[in-house]
């Protein structure tokens, strides 16, 4: 799973706190 790509299309939890 890569946070990176899917950060564009979803946000992980994790993502929005930092």
């Amino acid at each position: 799973m890569t946070p990176v790509h899917q950060s564009m299309r979803y946000v992980h939890p994790k993502t929005v706190l930092n």
